[in-house]
This record gives C-alpha cells, structure tokens and sequence, in this order.
C-alpha cells in the first residue's frame, strides 16, 4: 500500500512511520498488519515511556494473543502494576481507519490540483460550467423549488438507485444472495434521531447540497460534529443504538463504540440500521464544528423539522480543500449554484 495510506491506518505522519521503521530495522514494506502493528505500538511508546522495540514487541504479542513480554527490566516485582492493552477497542479503531481509508484515499502524488481557489465573477463561472457540460436550465429549476421538496426527490431518487444496486447485487432477487451496498439511506430516520438524542451537529455532504440546490444522488448522511464530551456520550449512545460498525468490515468483528473511541477516530463511515452515516470531527476548509458554526445555516421546513448545515460557501471551500481534480464536476456545480443566485 502507500505510505500515505500506511500513515493513516498508522495515526501518525509519513515521517514518522518511516523513522520508526528504521529504527526498528525493518523493512519499508507497507502492509497493513505492519500498520497495525506499529499504530498500536506507538500508542503503548507514547503512554508507558518505552522503548520503540520493546513496544513494537508488545503490540505483535498482544494481536497475535500472545503472553506480554516484560515491558520493563525495572518493572513492579510484586506484579501489582502491569501493562494493560484493550486489544478489541484498538482493533476498532484500526478498522474505522480502514472504513476511513476505503471511501477517500489519500490524493497521489503526481500534478498540483488545478482547482481555483478564488472567487470568480458570477459570469465566468457560469460560462466554465456550461462549457464543462452541465444543466444550468436544471440547477434553476432545482433553485426555484422549496428545500423540503428538494429532499424528498433526493430520497425517491436514491430509493431507485438503492433498488437497482440490490436486485444486480443479489441476482434479481434471489434470496439469500448479499446485499452490501444495498441499504436504503432513510435521512428523516436519521437526523430526526440525531435531534433527538439532543446530539450537536451539522449537516454537509451530498445532503446539503442537496439543500442548496445540487442535483447529485447520495446514499449517505455526512455531519460534522461537536466533541466536547456529553455530546460524544449522546453520539456514542444512538449509533450503539442503530448497531452502527466500520463500513465493509466483516459483521462478526468485535467492535467497540463510545466516546474515546469517536475522539480518536475523529472520522467515522458508519454502516447502521437506519442508513449509511458518515462522521467527521474535522472538515479541511472548515474547520471543527465550533469554527463552523458561525457560517452555518439553521433551516426549517423540512420533513425533518429543522436542522443546521453547512453553507453553501463552506461546501465550496470544503470541495476546494480537498484538492482532487476528479471532483472538478461537483465544485463547477457548488460555483454555479452560488453565481445564480448572485
């Protein structure tokens, strides 16, 4: 694999991995049981104070189920004070990197992103993106209806995607045959629970802009969330509560879910009985929840009653931030959406 992908199953900088690597004198083969190995390993170099080998040497003991070795010459004779590794929580958050990883690599190197970063005038942008081949005539139309209707053609529309994905995934239909990838987004169950459970947090993704006018599909509900620490507890209580796992990651992986474990994920893409949800704690861009709220928006008068989302100028500097001309499409939109209202 990359080493930019090994970093961030890791939890550590490119550098580092590779510094580490060299001191433990092995070689620069990125693997993921490497990773694992070595992401646990500088959690235990990191809290107990040991050496880098004598950690490494613990962590390939505690995930393979070995008997830990001593972790210090010096240690408790009585054996009152020992080394105590939650190898499941780990496991956890190594798979909710893997979730992370799968759904947005990291950007090879190769040419500097050719995105703009600056604001155009209304005229040129349009002209960019009728040039680049999309509807103007429908994202007015898209404009001109009320958001609540924009939502419920984004959930009639992803329902038919939905359908189709599952009857090629299992066959036509035959029973019994798996079903990944064909989970119905149910947005009014999710952010009416979200509501609920009293939990802060704010809408971006494909959904909001949907709100905003876009005319794009998506099957999942993306939120920033605030992490102070009684709104991690109510985000941890409802996704126990929705059965929430890593997205594709076997279903009989053991997996823990609280607040420690959001905290240190900070970017969670979650499969859950309502729906697929993404979290994140941080939006390149935008910032955390408290640096984006000021700019966000509170809008009512949807089937869901209300709920904050992103603005349509923090979805632009999100998409910019992300530096990925792949996705030069969906910031044309994002622009032209915002020049025809200008």
């Amino acid at each position: 694999m990359p080493l930019a992908t090994f970093a961030r199953l890791v939890g550590a900088a490119p550098k580092w991995c590779q510094n580490a690597l060299a001191t433990l004198g092995r070689p620069l083969h990125y693997t993921p049981a490497l990773a694992e190995a070595l992401g646990l390993a500088r959690l235990i170099h990191a809290t107990y104070r040991v050496p880098l080998a004598t950690a490494m040497d613990l962590a390939e003991a505690a995930l393979a189920n070995r008997p830990l070795p001593a972790a210090d010459p010096k240690a408790d004779p009585t054996g009152v004070v020992q080394l105590v590794l939650d190898v499941p929580r780990y496991r956890s958050l190594i798979a909710l990197r893997r979730a992370a990883v799968a759904a947005a690599p990291p950007r090879t190197a190769g040419r500097p992103s050719t995105l703009r970063a600056s604001r155009r005038l209304p005229a040129a942008v349009l002209a960019e993106a009728r040039a680049y081949g999309l509807d103007l005539g429908a994202l007015r139309a898209r404009l001109a209806l009320p958001a609540a209707e924009r939502l419920a053609r984004l959930e009639e529309n992803q329902q038919v995607i939905t359908a189709l994905r599952r009857r090629r995934r299992t066959g036509a239909g035959r029973p019994g045959a798996p079903t990944h990838g064909g989970i119905a987004l149910r947005l009014r169950t999710l952010v009416e629970g979200l509501l609920a459970a009293g939990v802060e947090f704010i809408i971006l993704g494909g959904v909001a802009g949907t709100v905003h006018g876009s005319a794009r599909v998506t099957d999942d509900l993306d939120i920033l969330f605030a992490t102070t620490p009684d709104n991690l507890r109510r985000l941890a209580a409802l996704l126990q509560g929705w059965a929430a796992r890593p997205r594709g990651e076997p279903g009989d992986l053991p997996f823990v879910l609280d607040a420690q474990i959001l905290r240190a994920a900070g970017e969670l893409r979650l499969t859950t009985s309502v729906g697929l949800l993404d979290l994140v704690a941080h939006v390149a861009g935008v910032g955390t929840y408290d640096q984006a709220l000021p700019q966000s928006e509170w809008i009512g008068e949807l089937p869901f009653g209300a709920a904050r989302f992103l603005s349509l100028d923090q979805l632009i500097a999100a998409k910019r931030a992300e530096h990925r001309p792949s996705k030069r499409d969906q910031l044309l939109e994002l622009e032209a959406l915002r020049a025809l209202q200008e």
